[in-house]
């Protein structure tokens, strides 16, 4: 029995498959996109902030998500070309390509993406998802959304499995895809349009549309779950000792919070919680400039 995200995706193809008609995507012209799975160097973004990939076996966080402004057409940090019609997105130290599974905690909407570049080169920003995907999360540009991410181990693994052996992969630009709209609006709130893209050549398979030939597209299909907004808070790490805790906490303006006991016990540094994005930017901005720069902002 197909439950879950299969469910989800094999339905997905189910009305995809009903259509009489479908809408496709030409490659944008120039070089050859090239796939290949890459992890990369540090890299800096914007105010001297500096991000440092590397090999992560689990993601789960929280924080602000925005709009990827990566043109048609561009080449990617993992090597293809960048199309805003597809589901993905750009992430600061994960491996590429990933799967990610990511929820709209104001809409409650859910959707998966997979990762394929470099950004946001805000410190204060986890996540920039394509225009696709924003719209089906219902994220506005100029208006940063809190979400939850979390890295699906299993279906990146899929993924990058593909490129093994081989350290590039010739792959279309653009997935051809079929095209649908199903009605689905935030709980309370007037239904929306929402696109739902199906790869047409092999369709999602079992796993979350990961096929045998990579990258494959993920259906732009949206899950409804539970609207949960919370505050924005400074986030100034995990410690084992309280004093070096304490420390980062008087710089930023936080506490430090003790969870656990005995020698299993860690403290967690927090900084507010803030009314609004730009009180919690100009809290990591001070954070910052203060040396804490490890700091980025949460919702909890």
């Amino acid at each position: 029995m197909k439950t879950g995200l299969a469910l989800f995706l094999a339905t997905l193809a189910a009305e995809a498959a009903a259509l009489s008609g479908c809408q496709h995507h030409a490659p944008p012209a120039g070089p050859p996109a090239i796939a290949h799975y890459v992890v990369g160097p540090p890299w800096q973004g914007r105010d001297g902030a500096w991000f440092y990939p590397r090999e992560q076996s689990g993601f789960d966080s929280t924080g602000l998500a925005v709009v990827d402004h990566h043109r048609r057409g561009d080449i990617v940090a993992d090597g293809e070309r960048y199309d805003p019609d597809a589901m993905t997105a750009s992430v600061q130290t994960l491996p590429l390509p990933s799967v990610l599974r990511v929820h709209d905690l104001e809409t409650g909407r859910i959707v998966y993406v997979r990762a394929i570049g470099r950004g946001p080169d805000d410190p204060g920003r986890l996540i920039a998802l394509s225009p696709a995907a924003a719209r089906a999360l219902g994220v506005r540009d100029g208006a940063p959304a809190q979400v939850a991410v979390t890295l699906d181990a299993r279906l990146s693994q899929q993924g990058q499995n593909t490129l093994a052996g081989a350290p590039k992969l010739a792959i279309d630009a653009a997935p051809v895809g079929a095209v649908t709209e199903q009605s689905l609006g935030p709980p309370g709130a007037a239904s929306a349009a929402v696109p739902s893209v199906v790869d047409a050549a092999t369709g999602p398979v079992e796993g979350g549309g990961i096929g045998a030939s990579a990258p494959a597209a993920i259906p732009a299909g949206v899950q409804q779950g539970a609207a949960m907004p919370g505050a924005l808070w400074l986030d100034g790490g995990r410690f084992e000792n309280r004093s070096a805790a304490q420390t980062v906490a008087d710089a930023i303006g936080g506490e430090a919070r003790r969870d656990g006991a005995g020698r299993q016990a860690v403290f967690t540094v927090r900084a507010g919680p803030f009314r609004s994005v730009s009180e919690a930017d100009a809290a990591l901005d001070r954070a910052r400039h203060s040396g804490v720069t490890g700091a980025h902002i949460i919702v909890e």
